[in-house]
Order: structure tokens, then C-alpha cells, then sequence
């Protein structure tokens, strides 16, 4: 299917759909939309870009008739905290003077004046979301989503500090449904996409690299094992905090297996 990449070039994308618990599961990677590898390295500019292409994907799922929805959110050049994602399932963001933001990105985030979420929850009704969050960083503060990892997409000092203050601004318009989800863990997974699920959808979290380890027989094989391999293009404290490398560190450390880290 066609969608958009995060700076609203076309680009192809899909979702799988599984058996599920009742009616049809959509399995989406977001980064397969929105995803760092998409733009080169002079494109990346958090306050530039948004998650609205995989938020399409999402929409594309549920108008099938998908029902359960599971979200891969690792790896996407995105800092707008799901803004975007929610945009495309049908959440209105207004500025200071009514008008409609579109397609809001990092930059946009501290115009939002008001959030008309019932088009979103019209379309979302009887749902349910789970996200596989490939950290447990909360949304803000020092080891949130813009201090930690909006550098590596293309965040200078300056973008960092706009990044986090549009994030509390965003935080608090959204505490207004109810909810305040911004120091759960994992909320600052994806730039953020993973708290505006768990706000506006009501996503349940799933540790990303302990659930896909379990699925595919990774951990019974590290049990079994003289040595355990793995790698990630950099490792750092992040690969520590819910990352595959330090998952499987971890569990081999638990069981007196030793580790090596190619990276």
C-alpha cells in the first residue's frame, strides 16, 4: 500500500494481518513507513518530520476490519510524539487561530491550542492496541524521548529543548482526556508514538525484545548455549533499556552464559 515516509514523500508500506482473539490482527512496523533508514542524513530534522505515514497504515487496517493491533514502534526518524499517527486515524489539532494542523510534526507540537479527539475515537471504537516498545524511556525529562534520542535523528541543542517543550505542552493538552501517561515506561518509545497510543487508544506496552526472543525460541536457545552473540549499529546506555543487544545480554547473564556485543 502507499503511505508516507516522515517528511510526507510517498513511499510503500504494509500490514500483516494474524489470527487473533476476536476478529482480525494487524501486525505494523512503523518503521517500515517512518523510519530512520528512509532519509538521508542531511534530510533529518525532528521539528520537520511526523509519523502520519504509519498512522495511515493503522487507519488502512482498521477499515478492513481489523480489530487488535499490535505496533512495532522501534527506529523511526520521528520526535512528534505520535502527533502525526493520531492526525491520520482522525484526531483534529487546532493552533492558536482554529486552524487545522494536518500533518503535525515536532516543530507544531507547541502551537497546539486545541484536540478534537472524536473522530479518532469514532474510528477506533471497539479496538484494542498493544505496542511492542523497544525501550522503557518515559516521554520527557532527561532520559525522554527528545533528551535521549532525538540527537540521533538529527536534533541539535536548540531542537532538543523546542522538542521537549512542545512535548510537556502536548502532555498537558492530552491530560485533559483523563490520562497523564507521560512517566510510564516506554512512553518515550518511537519518538514518543508509543504514550500517544497508550493516551488516546489505550495501548497495553509489551517489552519489544523479550516478547520476540520468547516468540522465535531465542531465550531456549541461549539457555542451551556455550556463548551468546548479538550486535546494534552503536551500543550505549539505550541498548541497556529495552533494546535487543541488552535483552540478550541480560538473559544470558542471568544464566551464567557469556556474551559477546558486535557493534
Amino acid at each position: 500500500m502507499e503511505t508516507f515516509d516522515a517528511l510526507m514523500r510517498p513511499v510503500q508500506s504494509a500490514y500483516a494481518v494474524l489470527p487473533g482473539n476476536s476478529g482480525k490482527y494487524a501486525a505494523v512496523e512503523a518503521a517500515s513507513a517512518v523510519g530512520l533508514y528512509r532519509l538521508d542524513r542531511e534530510e533529518r530534522n525532528p521539528l520537520r518530520t511526523t509519523s502520519y505515514g504509519v498512522g495511515k497504515v493503522m487507519r488502512e487496517a482498521i477499515e478492513a476490519g481489523c480489530t487488535e493491533l499490535i505496533a512495532a514502534v522501534g527506529g523511526t526518524e520521528t520526535s512528534a510524539f505520535g502527533a502525526g499517527l493520531l492526525a491520520a486515524l482522525g484526531c483534529r489539532f487546532l493552533d492558536g487561530q482554529n486552524r487545522l494542523i494536518d500533518y503535525p510534526a515536532g516543530g507544531d507540537l507547541i502551537r497546539f491550542d486545541a484536540i478534537d479527539t472524536a473522530p479518532l475515537y469514532h474510528l477506533t471504537q471497539g479496538c484494542r492496541f498493544k505496542v511492542l516498545c523497544d525501550v522503557d524511556n518515559p516521554l520527557t525529562g532527561p532520559k525522554g524521548a527528545a533528551a535521549v534520542f532525538a540527537p540521533q535523528k538529527g536534533a541539535d541543542a536548540a531542537a532538543v529543548a523546542l522538542l521537549e517543550a512542545g512535548a510537556e505542552h502536548f502532555a498537558a493538552k492530552a491530560a485533559a482526556t483523563g490520562h497523564d501517561c507521560r512517566a510510564v515506561a516506554g512512553s518515550g518509545a518511537a519518538g514518543g508514538i508509543a504514550w500517544a497510543l497508550k493516551t488516546f487508544c489505550g495501548a497495553d506496552f509489551i517489552p519489544g525484545a523479550a516478547s520476540i526472543a520468547a516468540l522465535t525460541g531465542t531465550d531456549a536457545a541461549i539457555r542451551k548455549a556455550a556463548l551468546a552473540v548479538t550486535g546494534e549499529g552503536r551500543f550505549d546506555s539505550q541498548s541497556l533499556h529495552g533494546k535487543v543487544a541488552g535483552h540478550i545480554a541480560s538473559f544470558a547473564h542471568a544464566h551464567g552464559i557469556p556474551t559477546i556485543v558486535t557493534c
